[in-house]
């Protein structure tokens, strides 16, 4: 069980001070859950915004799991399509953000978003390019430069790749248009 008092305070800054202390931890249980409770209050400061934050952390062992279930839900037969964002855990515990368009037409796209090309990135396009229910994977980092210098804050970059994910509207027409301008 993990104490979620911390989420009472109105300062980010110290959820977040508070949070890194917890990751500190060599549970990953614990580093999951903190995650999880962070994202919990993202979702609602963005909802203030109009942003829907559908963010989730998972193993890259369920990755694929993830994927079957999300790409069969009961939501896709209501809207045109579901975008779902995704905190994996993955090799020595590396946290890297997917940002997942499924759409009722069984097509699905994937973003991948990671700070540091981490030596688990490779096993999660392999789980993704081996999933009948993705078509596309585009990656959004650069080989051999990394925004991430040490091993400790993957998380909150992969957090908030998720955030800024979610708040672009359509994000695919975006990035390809970024990518050819």
């Amino acid at each position: 069980s993990v104490d979620a008092t911390f989420l009472l305070k109105q300062n980010e800054e110290e959820i977040i001070e508070e949070i890194r202390e917890r990751q500190c931890s060599n549970d990953v249980i614990k580093k999951d859950e903190s995650i999880r409770l962070l994202i919990y209050q993202k979702r609602l400061w963005l909802k203030d915004a109009g942003v829907n934050l559908n963010a989730h952390v998972i193993a890259s062992d369920d990755l694929s799991k993830f994927i079957q279930k999300m790409a069969k839900s009961p939501t896709l037969t209501l809207q045109e399509s579901t975008r779902v964002q995704l905190i994996v855990r993955g090799v020595a515990h590396h946290y890297t953000a997917l940002e997942i368009e499924f759409k009722k037409t069984g097509e699905s796209t994937c973003f991948i978003i990671d700070a540091s090309d981490n030596i688990g990135v490779p096993g999660i396009i392999k789980s993704l390019e081996e999933s009948e229910e993705i078509d596309s994977i585009f990656q959004a980092f650069t080989k051999d430069v990394t925004i991430q210098s040490d091993r400790h804050i993957c998380w909150l970059f992969a957090l908030d790749h998720v955030v800024q994910s979610s708040r672009i509207e359509n994000l695919k027409s975006t990035l390809s248009s970024k990518a050819q301008g």
